[in-house]
């Protein structure tokens, strides 16, 4: 079975002929599972950021931690996740106020989005509210613990 993959393209050339640094990771369209340390091992050992990272409505689920050390300061999320794992998104930077999951998320795992601070390694917490479906299980430690989590179902232990 022949399966697709990332391609590693960090660099673009402009118009000009100047290299610059990508600002938007898109992820293939086709893609069902963002397996683990995929995206931090492609990007992670570059100080990578990305303005934002566009996941497609194939993707179901993100493994325990896919984006993690990723800087990003949006992630779009469509309907179609299921899940996201363990630490998926640890130590990253996500600049959001209210970060909104789709319907379809029925999952999110141990320290998913925990430390997420900008700028990083302060202690400026930065996901500041996250609104979930209602049928969505997290932890307690899914967030920081300065994060309003609206929705969801608290999963105790």
């Amino acid at each position: 079975m022949k399966r697709k993959g990332f391609i590693k393209q960090m660099f673009g050339v402009t118009a000009d002929g100047r290299v610059e640094q990508l600002s938007e990771l898109h992820i293939p369209a086709g893609t069902k599972i963002i397996q683990s340390f995929l995206i931090s091992t492609l990007f992670g050992d570059n100080d990578t950021s990305f303005k934002k990272v566009i996941l497609p409505n194939s993707v179901k689920e993100i493994e325990e931690d896919a984006f993690v050390n990723i800087r990003t300061e949006q992630v779009q999320f469509k309907n179609g996740l299921e899940k996201i794992g363990d630490r998926a998104f640890i130590a990253g930077c996500l600049n959001y106020e209210n970060l909104v999951f789709p319907k379809t998320l029925k999952s999110i795992g141990h320290y998913a989005f925990a430390e997420n601070q900008f700028p990083k390694f302060s202690r400026n917490y930065s996901l500041k509210k996250v609104t979930l479906p209602n049928n969505c299980e997290y932890y307690k430690d899914s967030f920081d613990p300065t994060t309003e989590v609206v929705g969801g179902k608290l999963i105790e232990g």
